[in-house]
């Protein structure tokens, strides 16, 4: 069995190929299935779902249903079933990013060095890195941390994200180029909303400009 049949068939790499699908489509390297702890993963998943979720990610993962099939056993459509597992693969992206990877990305620059020795302890990882940038790849010294991760991961409110996308505000990077008048000035956008997006960033290890914290006070 190589790689690619693990992250097909095998619980939970199965599950973490999934999520990566959901957000990203064909859009990540393989590179960063590695960097997530598959271990502690799979022991705190269920912590992040609803029992719904969970049980329909089980079906589809690990008993390999279909959405037909999962929706038979659950008793919905079709589309339900598959509207139920997609929503808790993009909740347990954002659980990725805050607890499961091996190198945080908020962290990244103050553990370089470690990441470096992970490449270099691990041959597969290596071998791929090598194959997408050369032999002589280093590590970059600094990763900003104005990364592109869609407002999808923060699972804000359906009215927060539903203001935020119809704003044209659809990745955290869009967000941190606003200032906190910019933001109540959006269309059902209020001060909740804005506190409800605040809090949210900051379980991932992001802040804002100072002025955002006014609106808080």
């Amino acid at each position: 069995m190589n790689y690619t049949d693990v992250f097909e068939n095998v619980y939970p790499y199965n599950v973490i190929k999934a999520v990566y699908d959901v957000r990203f489509g064909t859009g990540y390297d393989i590179v960063d299935l590695f960097l997530v702890d598959a271990c502690a993963f799979m022991a705190g998943i269920e912590s992040h779902l609803t029992p719904r979720e969970y049980e329909c990610i089980k079906l589809r993962f690990i008993s390999g249903l279909t959405y037909d099939g999962i929706a038979s056993s659950i008793h919905r459509t079709r589309a339900r079933a598959r509207q139920i597992v997609q929503k808790g693969l993009r909740k347990l992206y954002y659980h990725i990013q805050k607890k499961y990877r091996l190198i945080p990305i908020n962290e990244y620059n103050k553990v370089h060095a470690e990441l470096e020795e992970l490449i270099a302890e691990n041959k597969f990882l290596r071998s791929e890195i090598i194959k997408k940038y050369g032999e002589n790849f280093e590590m970059p010294d600094v990763i900003s941390d104005d990364f592109d991760i869609k407002i999808d991961a923060l699972d804000l409110s359906t009215r927060s994200y539903n203001a935020l996308t119809r704003a044209g505000i659809k990745t955290i990077k869009d967000l941190k180029s606003k200032s906190a008048e910019d933001m109540m000035s959006i269309r059902n956008f209020g001060k909740k909303s804005l506190e409800e997006v605040v809090c949210k960033a900051r379980e991932f290890g992001i802040t804002f400009k100072s002025e955002y914290t006014t609106v808080q006070g």
